[in-house]
């Protein structure tokens, strides 16, 4: 990690309170709408952050500690979440896998809409980092190959909870020709020959979308991302083809969807072929990702996971067969003089 010189508590609250005051998680993505892309106002970010961890890592080794030291609550949950990011999340990487995790856990003790630092110091070493790092381990790909890619801090609505979600991705290096795939599940290919328990349409969109968004950092650099953002489609029949397709289980949605309502689910509707649905669904999660991102505020592309999933509505014995897609943005900016640190290793 980087060296920080040793500066007291009243310099580092002085400069924290330029930013953290009054700052909701929310507000502060408004305030970096219009100037996200200034060097200036990301370096005076990456500080602010620093600072933060700073502070965190005083209370963390004076624990006795008697002070009536204050942070406003939601600014809070904004550092908290800038700070793994900043510390332990990579960026773009080739993924042959991915798994997200959530999980809640409670707020600390919230005054008139504040915290002590001492227990936002607590809260994070000894249950925050521990939770990611749980999520982490609980990724089922070898500890060689798998990456803690980002983490998206929200408190939830009653605001006395928190939660965590988390995206662990696997980097084993796969290569698959254009085959036709079943829609998800890990099925593998159309024709049942490769893959299966491996790969599916799902995981090849999820690749493809990642690999147009992919860009490289400056050498010797890498990319933050803060200010986190999960987007989360669990019902593709929001998402209607413009192009008004009678219903057929035939790209009938932007979105993979299919119901025995319809009709039988045979293996050509599970199966998208290469040069026909897969390039139309393909093409269709990218343009949704940049509607997504055109309406953000000025984030980028962090990341996605999609998973093609079986429904069953027992009620009326109708099986549904969808994708579900998952989408982080986030404000961006390069760091070159930070390393990134193994949160097993926590």
């Amino acid at each position: 990690m980087k060296k920080l010189t040793i500066i007291s508590l009243t310099l580092i609250l002085a400069a924290g309170l330029l930013w953290l005051n009054g700052c909701k998680k929310e507000t502060a993505v408004q305030q970096q709408n219009t100037t996200v892309t200034d060097n200036e106002a990301n370096e005076a970010m990456l500080q602010h952050v620093l600072d933060f961890k700073q502070r965190m890592e005083y209370y963390k080794e004076h624990p006795g500690i008697r002070s009536e030291e204050k942070e406003q609550s939601d600014a809070t949950v904004n550092y908290w979440e800038s700070s793994i990011n900043l510390t332990y999340c990579h960026s773009y990487l080739e993924l042959s896998d991915a798994a997200v995790y959530d999980t809640v856990i409670a707020m600390p003790p919230i005054t008139q809409d504040s915290i002590l630092m001492a227990n936002i110091a607590d809260k994070y070493y000894n249950e925050i980092l521990y939770t990611v790092k749980a999520q982490y381990l609980q990724a089922p790909f070898t500890n060689e190959t798998k990456k803690l890619m980002v983490v998206d801090l929200e408190r939830t609505t009653g605001g006395d909870s928190l939660q965590i979600k988390t995206m662990v991705g696997n980097t084993l290096s796969m290569t698959h020709p254009p085959y036709d795939w079943k829609y998800g599940e890990k099925l593998g290919t159309c024709d049942g020959q490769h893959d299966v328990g491996v790969w599916d349409a799902a995981h090849e969109i999820a690749k493809n979308t990642r690999n147009d968004f992919y860009e490289a950092p400056p050498t010797n650099c890498h990319w933050w991302f803060y200010n986190i953002q999960t987007i989360f489609v669990d019902d593709p029949t929001l998402y209607p083809n413009p192009n008004d397709p009678p219903p057929a289980n035939y790209e009938d949605y932007l979105i993979y969807y299919a119901s025995s309502a319809l009709g039988v689910i045979t293996d050509d509707v599970l199966c998208l072929e290469h040069y026909d649905e897969l390039a139309f669904y393909k093409q269709s999660y990218i343009n949704l990702t940049n509607d997504w991102i055109n309406n953000s505020g000025g984030k980028k592309f962090k990341d996605c996971e999609y998973n093609g999933i079986h429904v069953i509505d027992n009620n009326h014995n109708i099986h549904f067969y969808k994708h579900q897609l998952t989408t982080f943005l986030g404000y961006r900016t390069i760091v070159c003089d930070i390393s990134i640190d193994d949160i097993s290793q926590y």
